[in-house]
């Protein structure tokens, strides 16, 4: 790590405890401990370094290594409160010091101006409380590049034309992108999209004292044993020990906020490591452990003078699922791996195959079309007969032709997408002469 971390004493009173150690918790932790705060920090789950994750899918996806356990912390749903309350995985968050930020893909978008004022543009929502935000996008701007240069961002700006405006680069280039991103580039391209690699919160190469990422696959639901993933694990909360004011105190559970007879928050009670209860005095106590974990610590924190629970005067506070983003083609496309589009017409998307399909020799050639230049999925022309040394043979063997064909140009695309000249040495044997030429 960037800075060699202090051990603290135990603290007895500090200015904050903060539960959750995550995107927020994390971040809470190192700013206040840089500020001059002594801080505690309580996590429910375990504290684990970069050699401790591994490749596990068995007990990484289905076992539950980084993530609560519906068999050992139950939670049930129902939609009305009516409905019969039924125990289920309803809920999946990172248990972890580092929360979620330990094992998430690290997509890291901005928001883009127009999300701040969507009341404005498309009016209100019956039986919500949707409105504007209270702030801009330009009031924001400079935080969001304090976060990307403090954690460590790959990505490219002004690569999207949609991109709003910023006032740094990336900290570091983009990742590169893999073979089936080429091909969905040059299909975008040729659809006059705008495909761009995604910014992620990974490092592309060595960044503060961290390692670059080694290109191992598994970022999506693990843990980086290489470091090059910008958790908090890896960079607010070893900044936020390095000060000598942070304890980190993991496998501890909160169940109860206390307050005072006035009504102020004066500490928490927890479940240690050994499952005794505790109770942690604080001046100020912080809570940042997901959508559905602080509302239900506040409903669990009810007393005399708050029956309902803490904020909830209104007796409207409920746990949320945290929302999980998938990859979408439409209306400000995230995926979660580059590239990345900005589309507005869905039904282009299996002209946009099609068109991948043809321009790599793929299957079903001829039978298909691709958009003309006029864009519109209705304008279709076939594929251009290939002649001379691109020819494909005719017979039996055209469809084993086709795919030593397309496994040539998928080794040439990723060579090349990441600054590499590819060797014959790479390429099945009968593809190597259209690619280096006679004798090769």
């Amino acid at each position: 790590m960037a800075a060699a971390v202090r051990r603290v004493r135990p603290v007895s009173t500090p200015d904050f405890v903060i539960v959750g150690s995550g995107a927020a918790g994390g971040v809470i932790a190192q700013e206040l401990a840089q500020a001059g705060f002594r801080v505690v920090v309580l996590e429910q789950g375990p504290y684990l370094k970069a050699p401790d994750f591994h490749h596990d899918e068995l007990a990484t996806l289905y076992r539950c290594a980084l993530t609560n356990d519906p068999a050992v912390s139950p939670h049930t749903f129902r939609k009305t409160e009516g409905d019969a309350a039924r125990p289920g995985a309803w809920l999946q968050y990172g248990r972890l010091v580092g929360g979620g930020t330990a094992h998430f893909t690290a997509n890291y978008w901005r928001f883009h101006e127009s999300d701040f004022v969507e009341r404005s543009k498309i009016g209100a929502i019956a039986g919500t409380g949707f409105a504007d935000w209270p702030i801009t996008y330009s009031d924001l701007e400079p935080y969001y590049t304090k976060v990307e240069w403090d954690i460590g961002v790959s990505g490219l700006a002004g690569a999207s034309p949609f991109d709003p405006p910023r006032s740094r680069p990336y900290p570091m280039p983009p990742l590169p992108v893999k073979s089936s991103g080429v091909l969905f580039e040059r299909a975008a391209r040729q659809l006059g999209w705008h495909p761009f690699p995604a910014p992620m919160a990974i490092a592309s190469q060595a960044y503060q004292g961290r390692s670059g990422c080694q290109h191992c696959g598994f970022c999506e639901s693990f843990g980086c044993e290489f470091g090059a993933k910008s958790s908090t694990l890896f960079t607010a909360i070893p900044r936020a020990e390095a000060t000598g004011r942070c304890e980190i105190r993991p496998d501890s559970y909160v169940v109860r906020v206390e307050v005072s007879r006035r009504g102020r928050a004066t500490g928490v009670t927890y479940y240690d490591t050994h499952r005794r209860e505790r109770h942690q005095a604080a001046k100020a106590v912080i809570l940042s452990c997901n959508g559905a974990e602080t509302p239900r610590l506040l409903l669990l924190s009810e007393s005399s003078r708050f029956p309902r629970g803490l904020a909830n005067s209104s007796d409207r506070l409920r746990p949320i699922r945290p929302a999980v983003r998938y990859p979408q083609l439409g209306r400000g496309v995230q995926a979660d791996s580059p590239p990345v589009l900005h589309a507005h017409d869905e039904r282009r998307v299996s002209q946009h195959l099609a068109t991948a399909r043809n321009e790599h020799h793929l299957p079903r050639s001829g039978r298909e079309g691709r958009l003309g230049d006029s864009g519109d999925p209705r304008h279709l022309s076939r594929p251009p007969r290939r002649s001379g040394d691109d020819a494909l043979p005719p017979g039996p063997g055209a469809r084993a032709a086709r795919r030593r064909r397309c496994a040539a140009d998928l080794v040439v695309s990723r060579h090349r997408a990441i600054g590499l000249q590819p060797s014959a040495r790479h390429l099945p044997d009968g593809e190597r002469s259209r690619h280096f030429g006679r004798g090769s």
